[in-house]
């Protein structure tokens, strides 16, 4: 604005979207009247960004106040705008305002809704587990000509599956398949995470192969799911055969996966096996953080050994603060113009939940209708690892099974791959 260039309406727009990823929220309430301070008229856009910054602070009172000053300006709801505002009541745990909202919006602002629009609102209704008025929200789709889709019935799966009642969970998604709707890795993936905490690990690494059917490749969130399930059973063998088939079809573990492999050891009482995970990881390029050391140190302690957990402990610390002090002395060598960032830019992903649901153990009586149907770079990892080899620390002749990474072409038969995910436990039972 000093140089005699003013903001305009895709400026403030951008700003309202930065300050909601920074969560700034109060910031934002005062945009509005400045916009119209410089003579410019807020626009739809900018109007919804604006509600959806309140609705992801939770603020629902603050976004109905923006859209009742939409309105007033002469600005038109959208679409984008009941979503929103849905979305909002949805995330302070209120789907009975959500869908009276959704009514007036029908009745008064002759705004059509979408796929999205009542996927919302199944959430909203799932998130309070009230399953059978998530239910009527599909008919209410049908009414409108608009189909459920694989997100809609997700929902309704998630919610059983975070349960552990996979009976209904597995009822869902078979509804969806006679429907017409092809399953995604999302919807394979909330299988093999309610048969995880529902105790049937063999169940969840049955999803596997069933993928094979639908041409669904796995991911490394499925594949850390079903090793999670057979190390809560104490099966490290199965969990470690999953972990080489998945590294042998091109999926690459991440931080989290050899933590969950750690874990898994530790509660097996093998501390040994889970600090050898240490050079599998430097091998694969993953740095182990202060949490992965702290899992090794806690499995030394589980079986006694104290003075070795807290050396392990101790090392990582020492190790990593040298490295930070190597990396701060060795600055001044490298050329002010170079981009030091770029040896760094390969961030793994901590996978997350696909879908979140209820946590409860129980749920409500609904009635089921099966029936229905609907038309890089390696890091500094060296440095992390201890250097000092424990007079604990022995390897296991049998345990040291090098991953065959086999190099495939793209566009090699897919079921060929699946089928090494197979086991004597079968193939899943799905239609």
């Amino acid at each position: 604005m000093e140089d005699g260039h003013k903001p305009t309406l895709l400026t403030y727009t951008t700003l309202v979207a930065a300050l909601t990823r920074q969560r700034r929220f109060k910031s934002i309430l005062s945009l509005i009247s400045k916009v119209e301070e410089s003579g410019l008229k807020p626009d739809s856009i900018l109007f919804n960004s604006i509600i959806n910054a309140f609705s992801e602070s939770g603020n629902v009172k603050d976004a109905m106040i923006i859209f009742q000053k939409m309105k007033s300006s002469g600005c038109k709801p959208t679409t984008s705008t009941v979503n929103t505002l849905i979305k909002a009541y949805g995330n302070v745990g209120q789907p009975e305002q959500a869908s009276e909202l959704l009514e007036s919006f029908l009745k008064e602002e002759d705004v059509k809704p979408n796929e999205r629009t009542y996927n919302i609102l199944v959430r909203a209704w799932c998130n309070k587990r009230n399953i059978d008025e998530a239910w009527n929200v599909l008919d209410a789709m049908e009414e409108y000509g608009i189909k459920p889709d694989v997100v809609t019935y997700s929902w309704i799966m998630d919610t059983w599956g975070s349960a552990g009642i996979m009976d209904q969970c597995l009822e869902i998604f078979n509804d969806m398949l006679k429907a017409g709707i092809e399953p995604d890795i999302h919807a394979f993936s909330i299988l093999a995470k309610g048969y995880v905490r529902a105790g049937e690990p063999d169940k969840a690494h049955s999803v596997l192969a069933s993928m094979g059917h639908y041409n669904v490749r796995p991911n490394v969130v499925i594949c850390t799911t079903i090793i999670s399930g057979w190390c809560s059973a104490g099966e490290m063998d199965t969990a470690m055969e999953v972990y080489e088939r998945m590294c042998e079809i091109g999926i690459s573990p991440n931080l989290k996966m050899f933590e969950t492999l750690i874990w898994g050891y530790g509660e097996a009482r093998q501390p040994w096996k889970a600090q050898e995970l240490l050079q599998v990881m430097e091998e694969k390029g993953v740095s182990p953080g202060k949490s992965t050391m702290q899992l090794i140190s806690d499995a030394w302690l589980a079986v006694g050994l104290t003075s070795e957990g807290k050396r392990i402990v101790n090392e990582g610390e020492e190790e990593a603060e040298n490295s930070k002090v190597a990396l701060d002395t060795r600055e001044d060598e490298f050329p002010k113009d170079l981009d030091l960032s770029a040896s760094y830019s390969n961030v793994l992903e901590f996978p997350g939940d696909t879908l979140k649901g209820p946590n409860g153990s129980s749920s409500p009586v609904v009635k089921m209708r099966s029936q229905m149907i609907l038309k890089s770079p390696r890091s500094a990892s060296e440095t992390l690892l201890p250097s000092q080899k424990s007079k604990f620390f022995f390897r296991a002749s049998g345990f040291r099974r090098q991953p065959r990474v086999i190099c495939r072409r793209q566009d090699q038969s897919f079921s060929c791959i699946c089928g090494k995910f197979m086991r004597s436990c079968g193939i899943l039972s799905i239609a």
